[in-house]
This record gives structure tokens, C-alpha cells and sequence, in this order.
């Protein structure tokens, strides 16, 4: 029997959980908290194999209670269950020690196969969450943004990498000042930068062709 605490500050969201829980076959409800601290205190006291966890938690979030967690009471696995979904949420989630990532809207099979895997030592991720990573993977941000730049684009940010002013780079290019100040900006808001010499530096890390 796989022992689980459910920790989230909603009541009403533990009693679902509880009731979704309580006819899953392997699985037992024994404890229930309402925020980090004591989730770590109940843990400590022993009877608990799984913590079916809320990421946003008051007092300590579930990131850093999981975290907590992992050195107190290393043989307790962690299920983080939340409706927030980012590459940079599941890798801090990772990162912090967690066997299981679950979106809020799974079934309760799911469910109950995430808690059951995390027992077993196995790691279970949301197929969106794995998506999120992946796609994180895929898709560096300097990548992102020169896939975004126009050809124009392109030639005017190795002019601003070389150091050159809006009125050389019209020179350049045969454009007017106001044209290039119109591409500049441009080329900052694709880059999500806030001035040229933030771009400058961007586009030396890359070859820009």
C-alpha cells in the first residue's frame, strides 16, 4: 500500500483529492497539509511514501518545500500537482527532487499512475510538461529570434554588432534615418532586448548569415 499526503492550501481541493483517491486500488490517503512547513513536519514523523504536492503553496512554495524535502526525508517522493505549465517550472521541479510532475487536469488513473511510479522510483511527467521541456530543448532563445528577423533585419543588426549608427547604417543600406530607426526597434522588440548594445552582444554569440 503506498502511503500519500496530500498538501494544498485549499480544503476543498484536499477533500477532492482524498475522495478521487479513496477507491484506487495500492493507494491510501493517511495525511493532509495545508502548506509547506508542515508538510515537512508531518513527513518527518514517519508513514508517508508519497507527498502529492501543490507548486504554489503559502508560506514555502512547493518547489522549495520539495526541495526541503528531498534532504530531510530522502526516501519520501515528491508529485508536484499544479495547472502551471512551463519549460522553466518543470526543469526548477526537476531540479528540486521531485518524481512526478501532474497537471490538474489528468484523470484519476493518471493520477494514481503518477503516485505509483513515483513510489516505485520511476519519474512521471505530463505529456504537456514533457512537451514544454522539449520544446525548450528545441528552440534556444537565439534561435527563436533569428528565425523571426527579416532578411533587412538581419543586415542592420550585424551593423549594429559592428558598432555602427543609425545614419551609417542608412548609408549602408540606401535607407533613410527613419527607416532604420523603424528596423532597430524592430530587430529589439523580436529580440526581447532593450537597447542595441544588449543586441550587440546577442548577435556576436551567433553566426548571423
Amino acid at each position: 500500500m503506498t502511503r500519500v499526503m496530500i498538501v494544498d492550501d485549499h480544503p476543498m481541493v484536499r477533500a477532492g483529492l482524498r475522495a478521487l483517491l479513496s477507491n484506487t486500488v495500492g493507494i491510501e490517503v493517511v495525511a493532509e497539509a495545508a502548506d509547506g512547513y508542515s508538510a515537512l513536519h508531518r513527513a518527518a514523523l514517519g508513514g508517508v511514501d508519497v507527498v502529492l504536492m501543490d507548486m504554489m503553496l503559502p508560506k514555502l512554495d512547493g518547489i522549495e518545500s520539495a526541495r526541503r524535502m528531498r534532504v530531510q526525508s530522502p526516501d519520501v517522493k515528491v508529485v508536484m500537482l499544479t495547472s502551471h505549465l512551463s519549460a522553466e517550472a518543470v526543469r526548477s521541479a526537476i531540479k528540486a527532487g521531485v518524481s512526478g510532475y501532474v497537471l490538474k487536469d489528468v484523470s484519476a488513473e493518471e493520477l494514481a499512475g503518477a503516485i505509483l511510479s513515483a513510489q516505485s522510483g520511476k519519474t512521471w511527467l505530463h505529456p504537456d510538461a514533457q512537451e514544454a521541456v522539449v520544446n525548450a530543448v528545441r528552440s534556444p532563445v537565439e534561435q527563436d529570434w533569428r528565425t523571426r528577423l527579416t532578411g533587412r533585419e538581419v543586415s542592420v543588426l550585424k551593423r549594429i554588432a559592428e558598432g555602427k549608427s543609425n545614419k551609417e547604417i542608412a548609408k549602408d543600406l540606401g535607407l533613410t534615418e527613419g527607416t532604420v530607426k523603424g528596423y532597430v526597434s524592430a530587430v529589439l522588440a523580436k529580440m526581447g532586448l532593450a537597447d542595441r548594445t544588449q543586441a550587440a552582444l546577442a548577435a556576436a554569440k551567433v553566426d548571423l548569415k
